[in-house]
């Protein structure tokens, strides 16, 4: 069983197989394009503001980041969609803001690994070898890209095509009653379509900063869907970054893997980013 296949499973929430799971609150249902767009985006706006904080250029004009964290991996299902040769792993994932450009560098047995996409093409080096490039990686060209945007999900959000205001609400975080602004973000087709992947981002009221984020995985099945929780913020050279990240079903009772970080290094220069940039663009697996 492929690992899409395994983590489409530890995603899974009571959805039967075959049906379109559908993140729309029950106000948004009856509607087939977005209402209040305005109010959606202008939420977004203002929690990419509250992430950026003094931080300077903003997040998509850096050069480069890199964030290193300890991935853990729970359960059964966990175990086996692991992606790293180790659990948990200490992982340091560089990549160019607002693309799907990212390495992975890990220790396997002792000695240096490192994975690496670009274009969608995807390559793996061991050690100071050369970088060698493989053909239908499908380990690489889904969590390289899937770390990435979820590790700097309240940056990438503005790209929905169609987004709309989903309603306030309180969600319980760390035992605490917390209001929060809900945003409906999706692209192609405001109902739910298997092509498209919706998200429902929770921005909390007070702050702004990105709280929770429900969303699908279209790539991997159509009833597929998860959250992610963001939380343990922190100024790191002047962005409002996580420490942690818990991702699953419905975490924390029901946790697939959790990111815990050692340190974010917002505009560094990633070595090898892209060792060949002359070579042809690839296309996103389907």
């Amino acid at each position: 069983m492929r690992v899409p296949v395994l983590l489409c499973l530890g995603l899974l929430s009571s959805q039967l197989i075959g049906c379109v799971s559908d993140l729309r609150p029950t106000a948004l249902e009856a509607r087939s394009a977005p209402r209040y767009e305005a109010c959606g985006r202008a939420h977004i706006a203002r929690g990419e503001q509250a992430h950026t904080r003094t931080g300077s250029p903003p997040w998509r004009d850096l050069p480069g980041v890199e964030v290193e964290f300890d991935d853990t991996y729970f359960g059964l299902i966990g175990t086996l969609a692991c992606p790293w040769p180790e659990d948990p792993c200490r992982v340091r994932l560089g990549f160019l803001p607002a693309s799907e450009v990212a390495t992975a560098s890990f220790s396997q047995a002792g000695a240096a690994q490192r994975w690496g996409i670009h274009g969608w093409n995807t390559w793996r080096q061991a050690g100071s070898a050369a970088p060698v490039y493989t053909a239908d990686d499908e380990r690489l060209s889904f969590w390289l890209p899937t770390l990435e945007y979820f590790l700097e999900m309240p940056f990438r959000l503005r790209e929905g095509e169609l987004v709309d205001c989903a309603g306030d609400t309180t969600i319980t975080v760390e035992g605490r009653e917390v209001p929060v602004h809900r945003v409906y973000v999706t692209w192609g087709s405001y109902a739910p379509h298997p092509r498209f992947d919706q998200y429902l981002a929770y921005f909390e009221a007070s702050s702004g900063l990105l709280l929770r984020v429900d969303f699908t995985v279209r790539d991997l099945a159509p009833f597929a869907k998860g959250t992610v929780v963001y939380s343990d913020y922190q100024p790191r050279d002047g962005y409002w970054l996580p420490g942690r990240v818990l991702i699953g079903s419905d975490p924390p009772r029901d946790l697939l893997h959790e990111l815990k970080v050692i340190r974010w290094r917002p505009g560094a220069i990633v070595p090898a980013l892209v060792p060949d940039p002359a070579r042809p663009a690839g296309r996103k697996p389907s």
